[in-house]
């Protein structure tokens, strides 16, 4: 919150005073500036901030670094919140074109930039290519994360969401099920991760024609949901979504045209 900020300007300022422009402890004070301001919503000054930091990090190790690589895909993820997808996916590649050229084929410092592109691909509605994506990272995952890693669990919930549009509806459910089960268990079924995992479910149960459990995941995820705002509300908008498309499939128009409207009013207040 403001704590956190304040701590994080206090620590800049401080650095600043003692060290050359170029030096990286300077890009990670602004770094810890602009997930402080992130945090807060102010998407705006937390880029700024990370582009400064990228500038200085470039400066201290050129184009071709590990750190230069995480700047670009931290700014490339704000873009994404602040609901700039194309530039989003834009970012999120350089960032893994970086990175594959520094780190070698099945690194594990691979994982989070290859889930970045995947999940802005998707996002993007590229779903072959995010498919694509998602079987390399989770190949990965596999064999250098223990079982209920929460970044392994996470990357089978972001592919179970490929595997529901692409149709592949037991494939996404199984997927879904695991990781949401896996997540309730290291994290508790309040915690946001969960809750979105658990949106997947619903979607996949009702995209399978069982209207009533769909219901039930969906309408209790929405409500968990509502008291939590992960990453500038997308997941937000998607449990409204499933519940559009729920209640759109069952003919129940009234509570389709009512989600309908939350979605909207969500979406314009993005």
């Amino acid at each position: 919150g403001e704590q956190a900020l304040s701590y994080a300007d206090a620590s800049l300022r401080m650095r600043r005073q003692v060290l050359a422009a170029d030096n990286p402890e300077i890009s990670t004070a602004l770094n810890l500036k602009a997930l402080a301001l992130a945090d807060l919503g102010r998407l705006d000054e937390a880029i700024a901030a990370l582009t400064e930091a990228l500038e200085v990090d470039r400066k201290a190790f050129g184009d071709i670094h590990p750190s230069v690589a995480g700047r670009i895909g931290n700014i490339g993820t704000l873009e994404g919140q602040r609901g700039n997808g194309r530039r989003a996916l834009e970012l999120a590649i350089e960032s893994l074109d970086i990175t594959r050229q520094v780190l070698g084929p099945g690194d594990a410092g691979l994982i989070i930039p290859i889930n970045n592109v995947a999940f802005q691909s998707h996002r993007q509605g590229e779903l072959a290519a995010a498919d694509s994506l998602y079987r390399e990272v989770r190949s990965i995952t596999e064999r250098v994360r223990p079982e209920d890693d929460l970044i392994r669990l996470v990357v089978q919930a972001n592919h179970s969401r490929v595997l529901a549009d692409l149709n592949q509806v037991s494939a996404a459910l199984e997927l879904s099920s695991h990781a949401r089960d896996r997540l309730a268990a290291t994290l508790g079924d309040d915690h946001w991760r969960t809750v979105v995992a658990s949106t997947v479910v619903g979607r996949c149960l009702s995209l399978a024609g069982d209207v009533e459990a769909a219901e039930a995941v969906l309408t209790s995820a929405w409500s968990r949901l509502q008291e939590s705002r992960p990453l500038g509300d997308i997941y937000r908008r998607d449990a409204l979504a499933y519940l559009v498309e729920l209640y759109d499939q069952a003919g129940r128009s009234a509570e389709a045209n009512r989600y309908r409207a939350r979605l909207a009013a969500e979406s314009a207040g993005s």
